[in-house]
């Protein structure tokens, strides 16, 4: 095991599972499993009588797509800089130019 990972438990509904993370990222799969757990007792609640199969398949689909969606906006927001980027070159130019 490298230095700088260290072993956990995290628990997923009703199992535990052992996991070897890297000591930094600890609070981030912590989080994770957190946020995975709070999806699996909402999609519980509004879908009573689903197996859990169903239940975590409909979970894996909602958590893609909420990616999906960030990356849009991530790539949405990278373009938006770079036009602003061009638009203060553009504006340094022109004052350079005429001084």
């Amino acid at each position: 095991m490298n230095n700088d990972e260290i072993s956990i438990n995290v628990r997923v509904y009703d199992k535990v599972y052992p996991m070897k993370v890297l000591r930094s990222e600890e609070y981030i799969v912590r989080k994770a499993v957190k946020n995975i757990n709070d999806k699996i007792n909402k999609y519980l609640k509004q879908y009573q009588g689903f197996d859990m199969q169903t239940i975590l398949s409909m979970i894996v689909i909602d958590v893609f797509v909420e990616h999906l969606h960030d990356k849009e906006d991530e790539q949405k927001v990278g373009k938006e800089i770079q036009q602003l980027v061009k638009e203060i070159n553009n504006g340094l130019k022109d004052k350079i130019i005429s001084s």
